[in-house]
């Protein structure tokens, strides 16, 4: 296989970003998913406390989830636009030197729409009144917003790279016996026929340290995944199963994706006009049905992902309702 792992640089980056994301919020973990990071709890608890005094910040500011697609589809745009991305501060820079006019039109994968078009079209997305101005913050100074994000990355540079250093071992054995072809054929995330264009699309693959259990299949070419996470991914009792598909599906504008996804030939970009919304929102809850396995990749049609509904899984979630309820 060609090495398609990313510079140690970009590795770096991606890992800071979901450092960001993950240890800022307070996200729910399966018995399962704490069984498998057991021996890595002290430090993940740690972690965790080098973030406490960020938390009321972060609030104020940002919407994190939504941040960490963001800044991913920037990085990706930095690096096919083949500016210079060595390192982080790179990244920091060239974040940093993005116009008010750069920002909103990645943001909006439109430049048409003015500001206060925006807010209309982003604020329907979110339902409380902090959420909706979270948004208007971002739209109405987007440089000022930038500037406090990259304050926030840079402090998670500072107290985690300690954590990085730590993990190198884990990371550089898990690329050398890493087989992309048989990782994409056991996520099952994907039609056995379409298993090759995946491989063939991906440019990147950043390997994350193994306290961060997470997988993503980013805009098409760049994959995300920690050391542990296929132990995560494999063999879930059913109940897990059912209550991840519950909660993956009581937010409405997932479900609502997951319907014109697999109802209409829509792509991601008429999706996201449609229900006005973000692209990176749309991508963000792609990727959430993706990891729950309610959706399957069943074709590349002109450099598009076409999804179909996981019927097998659905039909388990009836069996429960029936079995218990009815």
């Amino acid at each position: 296989m060609i090495n398609k792992f990313s510079s140690e640089g970009i590795n770096k980056i991606v890992e800071i970003l979901f450092v960001t994301n993950f240890f800022v919020k307070d996200d729910y973990m399966s018995e399962k998913k704490e069984n498998i990071l057991k021996d890595y709890k002290e430090d993940i608890f740690a972690i965790k406390n080098l973030f406490k005094d960020k938390l009321d910040f972060v609030d104020e500011n940002f919407l994190i989830e939504d941040n960490i697609v963001f800044m991913l589809k920037i990085l990706i745009h930095f690096l096919e636009e083949g500016k210079k991305i060595e390192n982080t501060d790179d990244f920091y820079t060239n974040l940093l030197n993005m116009s008010e006019n750069d920002i909103l039109t990645l943001m909006s994968d439109d430049e048409t729409l003015n500001k206060e078009k925006m807010i209309n079209k982003f604020s329907d997305l979110y339902d409380t009144v902090a959420q909706k101005w979270k948004v208007v913050k971002v739209i109405l100074n987007p440089v000022e917003m930038m500037k406090k994000y990259v304050d926030l990355l840079k402090f998670t540079e500072k107290v985690y790279t300690p954590y990085y250093k730590k993990y190198k071992k884990e990371r550089e054995e898990f690329k050398i016996n890493f087989n992309l072809n048989n990782f994409i054929e056991n996520i099952k995330i994907f039609d056995k026929k379409l298993n090759h264009k995946v491989i063939e699309n991906i440019k990147f693959i950043c390997v994350l340290s193994p306290i961060l259990l997470t997988f993503s299949y980013m805009f098409e070419e760049m994959l995300v995944v920690g050391t542990l996470f296929e132990k995560s991914f494999t063999n879930k009792k059913n109940d897990e199963t059912v209550f991840e598909i519950l909660k993956i599906l009581s937010d409405k504008s997932r479900y609502d994706v997951l319907k014109y996804l697999v109802q209409t030939d829509m792509k991601s970009i008429e999706i996201a006009n449609k229900l006005n919304i973000s692209s990176a929102a749309v991508s963000f809850h792609i990727k959430k049905l993706l990891e729950s396995h309610l959706l399957i990749a069943s074709n590349i049609e002109n450099s598009e992902l076409k999804y179909k509904v996981n019927k097998e899984l659905l039909k388990k979630v009836i069996y429960k309702f029936n079995k218990d309820f009815i």
